[in-house]
């Protein structure tokens, strides 16, 4: 097996944090987002319940947080 590169390996872990961080505030942006902005009549012209849209925030953010967690716990 070939030696890794220290660079690539700090590319891919900063990489890997700043995909994360993004995606967490991203989705908690849209959950508050969601929380203020869908009402019933909302629900009715979009087509979907508010739940959808929570657990569809709340997915983002479980990712992101996995992503932010392989970054800082990956070794250089």
């Amino acid at each position: 097996m070939p030696p890794r590169s220290p660079f690539l390996v700090k590319a891919i872990r900063y990489g890997l944090i700043s995909a994360g961080a993004s995606a967490l505030i991203s989705g908690g942006v849209n959950l508050f987002a969601a929380f203020r902005l869908i009402d019933a009549s909302a629900e009715k012209s979009l087509g979907v319940t508010r739940q959808e849209v929570f657990g569809w925030c709340a997915a983002l953010i479980v990712a992101g947080g996995l992503l932010l967690f392989l970054g800082i716990r990956r070794k250089a």
